[in-house]
């Protein structure tokens, strides 16, 4: 009698191969309950590890030193990459209004106030769009609307890091 090695992972595979969704479903389903049952998996604890690992200035200055490292050796690969993000169809019309918000802001910089519009902050300021508007008209009306508006580099953080943990909860 021979006995074969693997027999069981072999079955194991196969039964992965055809039965995708299921197992994924599975896979999410079980790390999910280990995350709430661990205390380690904890999201708030995690995040401030993290924090605290990635405000060390040592740590800093390695991660910085590795990202110019990797800039220069992969430049063309990246700026590929970033025009093939920018010409995607989806891209194009927010670009296109980035750069009709833009042109706008600086023809008439006192449109709106030069401020933070959650904080009131004035450094490190940024425009964030909850819509994007391809014409000029529309761009001055989302504006007045406040769908476009400043926000300072934390609380747009904040409101980018909202967004997207409603819309990609498992």
């Amino acid at each position: 009698m021979v006995i074969k090695k693997n027999s069981n992972n072999e079955r194991c595979e196969k039964w992965r191969e055809n039965n995708r969704e299921k197992y994924l479903k599975y896979k999410r389903e079980w790390t999910r309950e280990k995350r709430l049952k661990n205390p380690e998996f904890k999201r708030e604890e995690t995040i401030k590890k993290c924090q605290k690992y990635y405000k060390d200035p040592d740590i800093r200055k390695k991660r910085s030193d590795y990202m110019k490292k990797y800039y220069q050796k992969n430049k063309e690969k990246i700026k590929k990459k970033q025009l093939e993000y920018y010409h995607l169809p989806k891209n194009k019309e927010k670009n296109k209004s980035r750069g009709i918000t833009d042109r706008f802001f600086n023809k008439y910089p006192n449109f709106i106030p030069i401020m933070c519009f959650k904080c009131k902050g004035t450094k490190k300021l940024e425009i964030h769009h909850d819509v994007y508007p391809i014409t000029l008209e529309q761009t001055i009306m989302a504006i007045k609307n406040k769908k476009i508006y400043y926000l300072c580099f934390s609380c747009h953080r904040k409101i980018h890091r909202k967004y997207y943990s409603i819309t990609f909860k498992t």
